[in-house]
């Protein structure tokens, strides 16, 4: 089964992030908006790229193990 994200980016509106199922690792992307240029596709490849979420698609983000490490030590409260 494959797993699309979606997110809205600033400049090109609502983006699909869809993993290939050949290649665990590459990914495809479709804007909802069809009118696009080209500049704004790319800004916001850029943008879904700096922001981590690409290879949170592809499953390839490990989250740092610091970061980790502080999230276990909050406490919930109820």
């Amino acid at each position: 089964m494959k797993r699309v994200l979606a997110v809205k980016t600033p400049v090109g509106g609502v983006v699909h992030i869809v993993p290939c199922e050949q290649n665990g690792a590459a990914v495809a992307l479709t804007w909802r908006d069809a009118l696009l240029t080209d500049a704004k596709k790319e800004a916001s490849r850029l943008y879904l790229f700096d922001e981590g979420f690409i290879e949170h698609a592809a499953g390839t983000l490990e989250p740092d193990a610091e970061i980790e490490r502080f999230l276990r030590g909050i406490s919930e409260t109820s």
